[in-house]
């Protein structure tokens, strides 16, 4: 069975998030170590130490990112606009990252020293929706608040499984990359079966159908 290495940035924006680490520490908490990261330089530090001493092979990241950087926690009165930025990479080295953040299949795409999967834009809150409309006003067409709401609930249950059996079966990261593809497929089939709003429904599919097509992974040979 996998160890696994569990780090959350404090954010409001990502408080969703909590259900897959609670739920995965509830199942499997004496393979986990877990960091939920809050406001101040010092916790990040620790963390980035943990990191390098960690002997297990599997990192899961949640939170936001950039193509800059993997980004830490915030508040009003604290940002760390970068927790792990593109030079930092090497503490990844012969690991299997699951970054569940935007932009992370960029970070990553030129590392060959880890195993990851990553993500492309993985809109959360109206703010980024209505932030991507300022530069192309069609984007994210038909989205709004409880498609958002939707998109998150398949999310969390799309990772979360999938990273349980990350755990349960040894999987190395191309078959993690596998199940979620395959569940992301079944949530569209039920979407495509469901009675939901026509524009709802079309703005989901979009979603998904995006999230699966950008989504990038890389598995180093060495790796199981």
């Amino acid at each position: 069975m996998n160890k696994l290495l569990i780090i959350h940035p404090k954010d409001s924006s990502t408080v969703f998030l909590n259900s897959i680490w609670s739920f995965l520490l509830e199942k499997f908490g004496d393979k986990i170590s877990f960091y939920n990261i809050a406001f101040s330089d010092e916790e990040h530090l620790a963390v980035i130490k943990e990191l390098s001493n960690y002997d297990g092979e599997n990192i899961l990241f949640l939170g936001h990112g950039a193509s800059s950087g993997l980004k830490g926690a915030e508040n009003e009165d604290y940002s760390k606009n970068i927790f792990i930025g593109k030079d930092e990479l090497t503490i990844f080295k012969n690991k299997s990252v699951l970054s569940f953040s935007c932009k992370s299949s960029d970070l990553f795409r030129y590392a060959t020293d880890f195993s990851y999967i990553g993500f492309d834009d993985i809109p959360s809150d109206m703010y980024e929706v209505l932030g991507a409309r300022e530069f192309e006003s069609s984007i994210y067409n038909n989205v709004d608040e409880d498609v958002i709401e939707k998109f998150k609930g398949i999310l969390v249950g799309v990772i979360s499984n999938s990273v349980y059996e990350w755990i349960a079966n040894s999987y190395n990261i191309e078959n993690v990359y596998h199940r979620i593809k395959i569940r992301v497929n079944n949530e569209l089939v039920n979407l495509l079966k469901s009675k939901e709003e026509p524009n709802k429904k079309k703005a989901l599919l979009n979603l998904l159908n995006d999230l699966k097509r950008n989504m990038r992974y890389h598995h180093l040979v060495n790796n199981n």
